[in-house]
């Protein structure tokens, strides 16, 4: 809830985060904040994200055509449905933007790269949904994070 969120960015190590954040210069452009919303059919999620040290993660946002988007989270949810059955993909979820509707944004977290490269973006359903995404997309975009005391 709303008091939970609130306690969570409160606490010293957000609070110590957003001050590094704010006091260096350690973006390439400025930085983009986004409040996200997803649904529990929209994510996979394996309690082994918790312990694994350095996951491979990948953040994909997209901008869909006007009256597209539909299309695209269709053929994306097929992506979370297909996830869970890759042991090796801890994190799949698509994620819509409230102040942007016709962007969809999705988090996959792997257990390596090699893992994300040879079988997750390999699957039936991610290259369907890459298919879609090429076809009534406008704007795609990848951001591959890497862990430096924090992702």
């Amino acid at each position: 809830d709303q008091a939970a969120f609130n306690s969570h960015l409160s606490s010293k190590p957000v609070v110590e985060m957003f001050d590094w954040i704010n006091s260096a210069n350690i973006y390439s452009r400025p930085a983009e904040f986004y409040s996200l919303d997803s649904s529990p059919d929209l994510v996979s999620i394996r309690p082994e994200l918790a312990t694994t040290k350095d996951p491979y993660v990948v953040v994909r946002h997209t901008n869909f055509q006007d009256r597209k988007v539909d299309q695209g989270l269709s053929a994306l949810e097929k992506v979370v449905s297909a996830a869970k059955n890759e042991s090796g993909t801890l994190l799949c979820g698509v994620y819509t933007d409230p102040a942007a509707p016709k962007r969809l944004f999705t988090i996959d977290a792997c257990e390596s790269k090699e893992y994300w490269s040879n079988t997750h973006v390999k699957s039936e359903a991610y290259v369907e949904s890459e298919k879609v995404t090429k076809t009534v997309g406008n704007v795609t975009e990848l951001s591959f994070l890497k862990m430096m005391g924090g992702f």
